[in-house]
């Protein structure tokens, strides 16, 4: 995957990313758990410091993803990573991808959800990936198809934990992208991290079919 062209990545966000000694003192402790947690405090951790209600929120909406019953972590990694390619959104791009390796995802699944396809990726999968790129591009149009083809899959807990995960994926795309937030990294493999972000440069098309629809990507 050598060929892969090299991108160019934001090294500077919208807001200051702040250091220690700038952090309010009721921050405090948890810039220095996030710090525990890796070698360095992230950048979107520096970037929300600014503000306690959006770091409140920003915390809230990250302890989400732990709760999850039905759906894996592995899926939700996938999930999460389909979606951040459909909104080019960078950041969350190398998030997710970086995640899913650490969950022991393979690298082939991820380079195949640009053009996913069951045999490379299970009906199961399949179903959840469908289902999620209508609720990115067009979720008033969702064909009946595709929803019965979820229905197939999954049960109704299984649908809902789907469309909150797809949902809010959404949100942190939006959220990280319009900040300009630098890339913390998390993915490791540079040759995949850019063939993903070479792929959300342009329409992805419906999984399983060479439908796009250019015009319903979120933005």
């Amino acid at each position: 995957m050598n060929s892969v062209p090299q991108w160019d990545y934001p090294s500077t966000g919208v807001v200051r990313l702040l250091d220690e000694p700038e952090i309010p003192a009721g921050l405090l402790q948890a810039f220095r758990s996030d710090l525990c947690s890796a070698d360095s405090v992230r950048n979107l951790t520096r970037a929300v410091a600014s503000s306690r209600p959006t770091w409140q929120a920003a915390v809230r909406a990250e302890q989400m993803f732990a709760t999850f019953l039905k759906v894996d972590r592995q899926t939700q990694a996938i999930l999460c990573t389909f979606v951040s390619v459909m909104n080019n959104s960078r950041y969350c791009i190398d998030d997710c991808a970086g995640s899913a390796l650490e969950f022991g995802v393979e690298p082939v699944a991820l380079y195949a959800l640009p053009q996913a396809t069951a045999a490379a990726l299970g009906d199961r999968l399949m179903s959840f990936l469908r289902y999620a790129y209508w609720v990115v591009a067009k979720p008033n149009q969702i064909p009946a198809e595709v929803i019965s083809q979820l229905c197939a899959q999954a049960d109704d807990e299984e649908i809902l934990e789907v469309t909150t995960i797809v949902s809010m994926k959404c949100f942190w795309n939006h959220f990280v992208s319009a900040l300009s937030i630098p890339l913390e990294h998390r993915c490791k493999d540079r040759d995949l991290l850019n063939a993903l972000c070479l792929a959300a440069t342009g329409p992805i098309p419906e999984p399983g079919s060479t439908n796009e629809i250019a015009d319903g990507r979120s933005q």
